[in-house]
């Protein structure tokens, strides 16, 4: 059937693609020609071994469009994926597990305390496509996470990200061109520095000491999320202050607009609202096609963020519409 959020039953019914992979025949994980169709109202078999030990991967290499449940089993592929030879199961296929497993908790058809005891691999694991989706997760049980909670879970991530923080720099590599790289140190850097792991927002932060004292810019993959950090960690109005003069001054709209997603970082209750109002003030330094920048700024930026982002779209519907 479909897959939806709600977890709710449709009648849509579908013909689906299977290829799968055995524990005992992991070389059939670069098969992904299909083993059979599954047809609507069917079922077929798979024999294990052991349903106690071994474990059957379904959609070899992500290569099909839909999601498996693997009930009981799990259990088989965690203690498999926790083992040192964890890499046996190909990196695609262990992001489309994660992928899967964080989507049915969001369904509320497993259990967290599932997804957080196979989420323990993670601290072996080096690969972008994994850690995007894990992010991506961890994230979205944070934002429902009660204040109690989120600090032993963002305990439990830190300790879980050390390995892959330590894969990437803050630097560019030689070959900028490596796009799969550039690719994933953003999205480790900024998952990390959001997440609020120290090793990552210290560095943030010298970083953007050194450009407040000496003028030289963090380089361009990281300089949103080091201005981000800045703002967000600011103790006092200098820095705000600071990036609102560089933003005057300049003359790129791909800068500006970093800039502009930067100051939605900033956890001063005040800023945010004067920011927003800022908005819808024609004589403000905002262009007016770049309100919608400012709005989605604050909003993602944090629960606060989103509080007030909320508050303010209900205040100042009118002109939102006017501007």
């Amino acid at each position: 059937g479909r897959f939806l959020y709600s977890g709710l039953d449709t009648t849509y019914q579908w013909y689906v693609p299977v290829s799968y992979t055995l524990a005992s025949n992991l070389t059939q994980f670069t098969n992904t020609t299909l083993t059979q169709w599954l047809h609507p109202n069917e079922t077929f078999e798979i024999k294990v071994k052991s349903v106690d030990e071994e474990w059957v991967i379904l959609n070899n290499q992500a290569s099909g469009y839909y999601r498996v449940h693997y009930g009981d089993m799990w259990h088989n592929i965690s203690r498999s994926l926790q083992s040192s030879n964890f890499s046996d199961i190909p990196d695609l296929n262990r992001a489309q597990l994660l992928d899967d497993l964080f989507a049915f908790g969001r369904a509320r058809m497993v259990n967290y305390s599932l997804i957080l005891d196979f989420t323990q691999y993670l601290s072996s694991e080096e690969s972008h496509y994994s850690w995007d989706v894990a992010i991506k997760g961890f994230n979205y049980i944070l934002r429902r996470a009660d204040n109690n909670l989120k600090p032993v879970i963002l305990e439990y991530i830190f300790k879980l990200i050390e390995r892959v923080y330590s894969t990437v720099s803050w630097d560019p590599k030689d070959n900028e061109a490596d796009y799969l790289y550039t690719t994933k140190q953003i999205d480790i850097l900024t998952g990390a520095c959001h997440f609020g792991y120290a090793a990552c927002v210290d560095t943030a932060l010298e970083k953007f000491e050194r450009f407040y004292l000496t003028g030289n810019k963090p380089h361009k993959n990281v300089r949103q999320l080091v201005y981000c950090m800045a703002i967000r960690h600011a103790t006092d109005s200098s820095y705000w202050d600071f990036l609102w003069r560089v933003y005057d001054i300049t003359s790129t709209e791909n800068e500006k607009m970093k800039l502009l997603f930067a100051f939605g970082c900033t956890q001063n209750e005040n800023q945010l609202k004067t920011y927003l109002q800022m908005s819808l003030d024609a004589t403000s330094d905002i262009k007016p096609q770049d309100a919608s920048a400012v709005f989605s700024a604050v909003c993602s930026s944090s629960s606060l963020g989103a509080k007030i982002a909320f508050e303010f779209l209900v205040e100042n519907q009118d002109k939102i519409l006017e501007r």
